[in-house]
Parts: structure tokens; C-alpha cells; sequence
């Protein structure tokens, strides 16, 4: 785990890490060893199973997919379009974090200070 993790920050460098936004992960407990290798790269915070305010940004990309997706349709049946087309209009909502701007257009900008910093 080391070594991913030593290998995770050579490829994205330390400059690149303040704008990987923190991820609520849902981590088996019983694993402390590998909690503590991700501690050293990202901001880990650990959720609960059953309890979804702990977890607000996932629940809202769920209600988002419930929108398209409807509980009695069999998600296996959707075609590689469709899926395509949810994901491109989840990417493209904009949020208030963000400033009401577009993922794609912040994580452009950001590459290209970092590129006028190299």
C-alpha cells in the first residue's frame, strides 16, 4: 500500500493535491493499515453504513440518477448511450461549491495555472 500510494503522489505531484476535493469513502474498519496509507495523501472521512447525512454529496448523485433511471427499470439493460448521457449531464451540472460553474471548466482552469507555474 505504500508503494501505491508513494506512486499516487509522484504521478500527480504535491502541487496537484490541493485540488483533489476530499471523497466520502465507505471503508471496512477492520482495515486500519490501509486507512492510514490513504490518510498521508487525501483527507479521509469515514461514513456510516446506514447513515446517508453523512454522505450529502453521493445521496444528491443518486437523486440525480433516480431521474433518469426509474426503480423498476433494470439498470442492466440500458445501453452504453444512455449511461453515457447521465454521466455528461451529471459532469455538466453546476454546483454551488463551484460558483455555479461547470467541473470541466474549474478543473481546466486549475491545469492551466498549474501549467503557467511549471
Amino acid at each position: 500500500m505504500k508503494l501505491a500510494n508513494q506512486s499516487f503522489r509522484h504521478r500527480i505531484g504535491t502541487r496537484s493535491l490541493k485540488y483533489i476535493r476530499p471523497l466520502p469513502l465507505i471503508i471496512n474498519l477492520s482495515l486500519p493499515a490501509f486507512i492510514k496509507v490513504l490518510q498521508e495523501t487525501l483527507d479521509v472521512y469515514l461514513s456510516h453504513p446506514y447513515a446517508s447525512w453523512e454522505r450529502g454529496m453521493i445521496e444528491i448523485q443518486h437523486k440525480f440518477i433516480c431521474e433518469f433511471i426509474p426503480k423498476v427499470k433494470v439498470i442492466g439493460q440500458l445501453s452504453e448511450t444512455e449511461y453515457l448521457r447521465i454521466q455528461q449531464w451529471m459532469n455538466d451540472y453546476p454546483q454551488k461549491i463551484r460558483g455555479y460553474k461547470i467541473s470541466h471548466d474549474c478543473f481546466a482552469r486549475a491545469l492551466r495555472s498549474l501549467s503557467q507555474l511549471a
